[in-house]
């Protein structure tokens, strides 16, 4: 996921994590989501898989499901119903 200000990867979750680096507790808007699925059309991707944290958490979820409403491609959006990895 990218912002204009910072695009998280798989690495700089895992080292955030390991570090305890806080994580801004605002949700990404829609636009931030389509912009991603963008980027993925664009490089060629047919669809993606969107993973969430919890929506009974986070507004995250719906964030995600109303920009895949509009996306180039398939966009499934998945609410892990989950607060962490495992």
């Amino acid at each position: 996921m990218c912002t204009p200000t910072f695009c998280a990867t798989s690495r700089s979750v895992t080292e955030g994590l390991g570090a305890w680096t806080p994580v801004p507790p605002s949700r990404p808007g829609p636009a931030a989501f389509a912009a991603a699925y963008e980027r993925a059309a664009a490089a060629g991707a047919a669809g993606v898989v969107s993973v969430h944290l919890s929506s009974q958490m986070s507004g995250t979820v719906d964030s995600a499901q109303l920009a895949a409403k509009e996306a180039p491609l398939r966009a499934e959006v998945v609410d892990s119903r989950s607060l962490g990895m495992g």
